[in-house]
């Protein structure tokens, strides 16, 4: 319809009546009684006299409504930039909020690939938690480098931008059919197998199944999950620092060992994680003040701020016994911190956990009904504490991150990709968990050193 078209009259409801009487209360003055002539005086209202000439030319004197609508509406409006403003800004928070969460319309189509290869180096020289973000400028750069036939460097960059972000399955395909044409046929078929079990897109089941057979008629059966030998003689102790969760740590305790293979205990004693280290989200005070739905995914209820996972860290390492003690009936292997509290670390706003070698500590915050808005459940949080419990554990014996995320130790960029990942390790990791074992079973435990 031409935007000069004049609109129909429409008839005047009970509704558009009662919004004429709303907006003339917001303005300051009288409702009419419902059907009468503009200009009539209020319901209870006395009559006027006659009038004494034209209607006044000008601004409304104050208290007085306009007699249209949308007049009303606009006087209601007037006094409220107060209001207004506040819009903006919050607008304005959500916009950043958006912005910050990296390459979600990915990286600019015609970058100078000189830029390209800096702004890369850049985001791989910073801050790991934040590559995420980024994944997608580490994936142009990768293409790239294939497209030139620089297989290494490409590589390289494929497993560092796939670790951050280990559910880009077009990324997937392409590592895939680069490690194909390099020859590295065991690698290639588990990139098109992780592809294959994933993606909903034709054109990508499409290129898994040539892929796979391609590869060969045994490329499409995966390799079979290595046994996880027993290590009763190795253990990990999760330590209780201000979790209002206590009741779960012995079940937390039972499925970590379970899964890696170790004895697992909860320490006796209880730790506090010290006063917080800034405040939590405070630029967020104002949008859940007057958007709580909205709020309630960025910051906890009852959160008065967040601890620095890397002081805490410092502060285990500094203040607790030593890990990996030769001549211990049962070595630590390491300590796993249990808290409520929310966590960051450098420029990232929150983090599930964090690690050193020995130490590590994980938070609860951001699993629970509190925070998520959704229904109490046990069994959910205890699950997405384990997950986050074996990706930290396993960081605490220097096993690299995995870009499976089919498996615990795949990086998530969300509570989503948390809980779309299992609470167990890939092949992969199951190899590279065990043969740690074995090795520090030899070193902590001389006599014992049978081979598994």
């Amino acid at each position: 319809m031409p935007f000069d078209r004049e609109e129909p009259i429409r008839p005047r409801t009970p509704a558009r009546r009662l919004l004429r009487t709303v907006l003339a209360r917001l303005a300051g003055g009288p409702a009419r009684r419902p059907g009468a002539p503009p200009g009539s005086a209020p319901a209870g209202a006395p009559s006027p006299g006659p009038a004494s000439g034209p209607p006044p030319v000008g601004p409304l004197p104050d208290g007085a409504a306009p007699d249209n609508v949308f007049g009303r509406l606009k006087s209601a409006l007037r006094p409220s930039w107060r209001s207004r403003l506040v819009g903006f800004a919050v607008i304005a928070v959500l916009l950043w909020q958006v912005l910050a969460d990296g390459d979600f319309l990915g990286p600019p189509r015609s970058e100078d690939p000189a830029a390209l290869e800096r702004r890369v180096e850049e985001i791989l020289s910073g801050d790991p938690v934040l590559r995420g973000r980024h994944a997608a400028t580490i994936l142009a750069l990768a293409r790239l480098r294939a497209g030139q036939g620089r297989a290494g460097e490409a590589d390289a960059l494929f497993d560092a931008a796939l670790t951050a972000g280990p559910r880009d399955w077009p990324g997937h395909c392409d590592h895939a059919e680069l490690l194909r044409a390099m020859g590295q046929t065991e690698r290639a078929g588990a990139k098109f197998r992780i592809v294959a079990g994933h993606a909903e897109r034709d054109d990508l089941q499409e290129r898994a199944r040539r892929g796979l057979a391609a590869l060969g008629p045994d490329a499409d059966v995966p390799p079979p999950a290595a046994p996880e030998p027993p290590f009763p003689d190795l253990e990990f102790v999760l330590l209780d620092y201000g979790s209002s969760g206590a009741h779960l740590l012995p079940d937390l305790a039972r499925d970590l060992g379970r899964i890696m293979g170790t004895a697992a205990r909860v320490g006796l004693s209880r730790y506090s994680p010290g006063p917080p280290d800034r405040a939590a989200l405070s630029q967020l005070r104002l949008l859940r003040d007057l958007l709580p739905a909205a709020a309630s995914r960025l910051l906890p209820p009852g959160t008065d701020g967040q601890i620095d996972a890397d002081r805490l860290l410092r502060e285990m390492r500094a203040d607790l016994l030593p890990v990996q003690r030769p001549g211990d009936p049962v070595p630590t292997l390491a300590y796993i911190a249990v808290t409520d509290t929310d966590l960051f670390a450098g420029e990232a706003n929150f983090l599930f956990g964090g690690a050193l070698p020995g130490y590590a500590v994980i938070s609860s915050a951001r699993f629970r009904a509190a925070f998520t808005g959704e229904p109490p459940d046990r069994r959910r949080l205890l699950d997405r504490l384990l997950k986050q419990a074996v990706s930290s554990a396993n960081f605490t014996l220097g096993i690299p991150r995995c870009d499976d995320p089919d498996c615990a130790r795949a990086y998530p960029r969300s509570l989503e990709e948390h809980d779309a990942k299992p609470a167990a390790l890939c092949p992969v990791c199951a190899r590279r968990l065990r043969a740690r074992l074995v090795e520090l079973r030899a070193d902590l435990h001389p006599a014992r050193n049978d081979a598994l």
